[in-house]
């Protein structure tokens, strides 16, 4: 179109007429000059893939009367209609046939989240004008997508803390983009001896910006080696289709720093006594573990407070291998020959030293004493041993023994008095004994004597009484109830009956029916209750 024809358009176009008459009015000359050169042209739209709709602007570069209409396709390149933009085909353009007339094409574009080529291109094409004098100067207009995903992976932390009790540190893996497959990041380099974990993280599309934890667990190591930094690697990444990920190397992922907290202590344990020691020599038994495994052997020196009622070693050794499971102590009992009851006393832990230093510094105060009861095997009393089991005397004057001796040891003397039921058939001697607490277990002899009395009374019982002085005693013995011994008396005496005449001569009638008498004597009075009868 010339520039003359154009100028003389525009001035008609200041005629406030309809159209249709401003065309009616024409020279017909003028018409066919006016139309002989339309075209349409669309541009090119380049943007990013967030940037909301695509807009084609379709241009009429010159007057066509009576307007037209033009329809539009599209063509996929790298980007693909339906994922990438919207190929929904829309009405055709109208065009009233105005110069310079434009009509735009909406394509909204569609942001995907995944990472694709730099540029995706598609192409918009127009169609055969309605009006066969309009021609197409560039029908083919090209957009292109410029993608805002990049792969790439994203750790919410790179540090954390762990403890050798259990304790978890947490890192959540997400992705940058939309994978269009399983993504694998390998992960490595745990010190075995502090940390544990997944040997990987996957992702896919279903949790790419949701996220996968990987959780790291503190191992405990029973040494005193203070908080650790273990350093986790993450490998190359992986991919089996999609390319963009699968490209990634562990350089292109984050790298991870745990540490782990130590939990172990210098530090001895001590277990409950096994039991009662006695002082008949029972024993009883603890047991002694360490806190944490120590570098080399730990010993700690252990003493009784009272070595009268029970003794121990001088001290216990643990090898650094037995830490957990220790050694067995063994407490004896003593016997102190005293009736003091059950006594309590205390095995002393002292001083450790190791050639482990967070051990050689450690004291009796750090390790805890045992304490242990001593049973009693003695009771407060004396005892009476008779020569062959019973005692016997007779008349006159022969002997027999018991003999005495207390059943524990007194803190001073104990006098025992000793006393005969029937000094008119035996007496006793000594009428007392004393014990001290250096003889009290040295039995003491008791001479018992018969009593001869001249009478025919037969074997007579008696008793001999043993009781505790109380006033001149060790207190703890007195009240103690008094012992007899039963005993027996054998009589050495018999009845001789003799006769003698009363009259020693009669005369013979005379006087008449005389008589003379005897007298009998059996010796010795009667003590039987009964008539003796002699035959003559």
């Amino acid at each position: 179109m010339n520039m003359k024809n154009t100028l003389g358009l525009q001035n008609l176009l200041i005629i406030k007429k309809p159209i249709a008459l401003w065309y009616a009015a024409l020279p017909l000359f003028f018409f066919t000059t006016l139309v002989s050169a339309q075209e349409l042209s669309i541009n090119n739209v380049t943007q990013d893939e967030d940037a909301g709709n695509m807009l084609f602007t379709v241009t009429l570069d010159a007057i066509a009367p009576g307007g037209f209409t033009v329809g539009y396709t599209f063509n996929d390149d790298e980007a693909t209609g339906g994922l990438d933009y919207d190929n929904t085909i829309g009405p055709d353009l109208v065009f009233v046939g105005l110069a310079g007339e434009t009509q735009v094409i909406t394509v909204p574009i569609i942001d995907d989240f995944t990472d694709e080529v730099d540029n995706e291109d598609f192409e918009v094409i127009l169609g055969t004008p309605s009006d066969a004098g309009v021609d197409i100067d560039d029908g083919v207009g090209r957009g292109r997508i410029r993608d805002n995903d990049v792969a790439g992976v994203t750790v919410n932390t790179v540090t954390g803390t762990t403890t050798e009790g259990g304790g978890t540190a947490t890192f959540t893996f997400t992705l940058d983009s939309e994978p269009t497959d399983q993504v694998r990041i390998p992960i490595n380099g745990y010190d075995a001896t502090e940390t544990s974990g997944p040997a990987a993280v996957f992702l896919d599309d279903t949790n790419w910006n949701t996220g996968v934890d990987l959780v790291v667990t503190g191992v405990d190591d029973n040494i005193i080696d203070g908080d650790i930094d273990d350093l986790i690697n993450t490998g190359n990444v992986t991919s089996d289709t999609d390319s963009f990920y699968d490209g990634l190397t562990g350089g292109d992922v984050p790298q991870l720093t745990v540490t782990n907290v130590d939990d172990d202590v210098a530090g001895v344990n001590v277990s409950a006594i096994s039991g009662d020691t006695g002082e008949d020599g029972t024993q009883a038994t603890f047991t002694v573990t360490l806190t944490s495994q120590p570098t080399g052997t730990v010993s700690i020196v252990l003493s009784s407070n009272n070595t009268g009622e029970g003794t121990v070693p001088a001290s216990v050794t643990i090898a650094a291998a037995d830490w957990d499971t220790g050694e067995v102590v063994t407490v004896t009992g003593v016997d102190d020959l005293i009736a003091d009851g059950d006594v309590d006393y205390t095995i002393i832990t002292g001083n450790v030293t190791s050639g482990d230093a967070d051990y050689n510094v450690l004291n009796g105060a750090s390790v805890a004493n045992v304490p242990v009861t001593n049973l009693d095997n003695d009771s407060i009393g004396f005892s009476i041993t008779e020569l062959g089991g019973t005692t016997e005397t007779s008349e006159p004057n022969v002997t027999d023994t018991f003999s005495l001796v207390l059943t524990s040891q007194p803190a001073s003397n104990v006098i025992l008095d000793l006393v005969s039921s029937n000094t008119g058939e035996a007496t006793v001697s000594p009428a007392s004994v004393t014990f001290t607490p250096a003889n009290f277990n040295v039995a003491q002899t008791v001479v018992v004597t018969g009593t001869d009395d001249a009478i025919v009374d037969g074997l007579q019982n008696y008793t001999i009484t043993v009781s505790v002085d109380d006033a001149a005693s060790d207190d703890a013995f007195d009240g103690l109830p008094d012992q007899v011994v039963n005993a027996t008396n054998a009589d050495d005496d018999s009845y001789v009956a003799t006769i003698t005449a009363t009259d020693n001569t009669a005369a013979e009638n005379t006087p008449a029916n005389s008589t003379g008498s005897f007298t009998v004597d059996i010796g010795s009075p009667n003590t039987t209750g009964n008539p003796i009868t002699i035959n003559f």
